[in-house]
C-alpha cells in the first residue's frame, strides 16, 4: 500500500564473491535515504521506505560471481494509488509529438570479448536524432561502436566486442522539435576465470 515499506528478499547461493545488485523496470537501483540493500547470512534484502505509486514495476535481483550469474524478478503493484489519465507529452505544434517510450532500454550481462547490444524504440515525430554516451561520454560511430536506427523509432547501440574497461551506464538521448528523452542502461562484462560454484536464486 501507498505510504507502507516494501521489502524484497533473495536467497544467494554459490562461490563468493558474489556482486549482488537490484534492477526496476531494467535500471539499476542506487541506494538514497528512501531506498536501502541488506545483506545477512544468504538473503540479500531490498527495502523502499514509504512506497508510492512510482514504486510500482517489475524488480529483478540479480548475482554475479567468477562462475556466472543468476537471476529472479518479481511485479510490484502499490495498492491504494489514484488512478487517473497517465501524463502525455506535451505536443509542440501541429503535427509533432515529443519521443515517448514504447520499449525501454535494457540491462545488458555479457562474457568478456561477446558483442552486447542496446536497443530501445520510442514514438515520436518527427523522428528522434539519437546521441549515445558511456556514462556522461559521447560515443562515436567506429568499429566498435555500431549505432543505427530505423523509420519505426528503433535505436540500437552494438558493442563489437566488450571488455570490462567497457563496463558503464550506456545513455540514449532522443531529441526532436517537439521535447527529449533520455533512456539509460548498464553493462557488466564478466571475465573468464577458474571453475566455480555458480550462484543460485531461491
Amino acid at each position: 500500500q501507498v505510504g507502507s515499506l516494501l521489502r524484497l528478499d533473495a536467497k544467494i547461493h554459490g562461490t563468493s564473491p558474489i556482486d549482488v545488485y537490484w534492477l526496476k523496470d531494467s535500471a539499476k537501483i542506487q541506494q538514497d535515504s528512501r531506498c536501502k540493500m541488506l545483506t545477512e547470512d544468504e538473503v540479500n534484502t531490498l527495502m523502499i521506505l514509504e512506497a508510492t505509486a512510482d514504486d510500482s514495476g517489475s524488480y529483478e535481483c540479480v548475482a554475479i560471481n567468477k562462475a556466472g550469474e543468476a537471476r529472479c524478478q518479481a511485479d510490484v503493484a502499490i495498492a491504494g494509488a489514484k488512478s487517473g489519465p497517465a501524463p502525455k507529452a506535451q505536443k509542440a505544434g501541429s503535427g509533432k509529438k515529443a519521443p515517448e517510450i514504447v520499449e525501454k532500454m535494457k540491462g545488458q550481462i555479457v562474457k568478456e570479448g561477446q558483442s552486447a547490444k542496446f536497443e530501445c524504440v520510442v514514438s515520436a515525430s518527427p523522428l528522434c536524432i539519437a546521441t549515445w554516451k558511456k556514462n556522461d561520454q559521447l560515443i562515436k560511430q567506429s568499429k566498435y561502436f555500431s549505432m543505427n536506427s530505423d523509420s519505426n523509432g528503433r535505436y540500437t547501440l552494438k558493442i563489437t566486442e566488450a571488455f570490462p574497461e567497457d563496463e558503464a551506464t550506456y545513455k540514449c538521448i532522443l531529441k526532436n522539435s517537439a521535447g527529449q528523452l533520455t533512456l539509460e542502461a548498464p553493462l557488466k562484462v564478466i571475465q573468464p576465470q577458474q571453475q566455480g560454484v555458480p550462484p543460485s536464486l531461491s
